[in-house]
């Protein structure tokens, strides 16, 4: 589930942080997030939403801002909109990942994954740079 939008040594989509990075988190910082994904979100995970002059709408990332176009990148898939077809495009602040998670989770299942997260070690991934921007650092 977490690899559809994460990576973590090698495996997984790199769409949401590097999970890598997570063991420079406490495993409150860590649950906090699981749990509600909207409380505190990096700028760089915020969701946008595009409504096409024809009705059509798109969200995802904002992967890329350009005078003529946007480029919008979700789980599976990444669309370019030419800006004269945008009727509307709004972020409200929340981020891609959705709420609930958690819940096909046991008490059990939630500790190990956060042992899991806390022993994970930097992953430098498939473009040989650390993804640090993504994880600030702990207080």
């Amino acid at each position: 589930m977490c690899s559809s939008c994460h990576r973590l040594n090698g495996i997984g989509n790199e769409l949401g942080p590097n999970l890598a990075l997570a063991s420079s988190r406490s495993p409150d910082e860590l649950l906090t997030h699981i749990l509600d994904p909207n409380r505190e979100v990096n700028p760089a995970y915020v969701q946008f939403n595009v409504e096409t002059a024809d009705g059509e709408t798109f969200s995802g990332l904002m992967a890329a801002d350009q005078a003529g176009s946007v480029t919008l990148r979700g789980v599976n898939s990444e669309k370019t909109i030419p800006r004269q077809r945008i009727r509307k495009m709004a972020s409200d602040g929340q981020s891609l990942m959705p709420v609930g998670l958690e819940q096909g989770l046991s008490v059990q299942d939630m500790a190990d994954l956060l042992s899991f997260l806390m022993e994970s070690q930097y992953d430098f991934g498939t473009s040989g740079h650390s993804e640090s921007r993504d994880v600030p650092e702990r207080r």
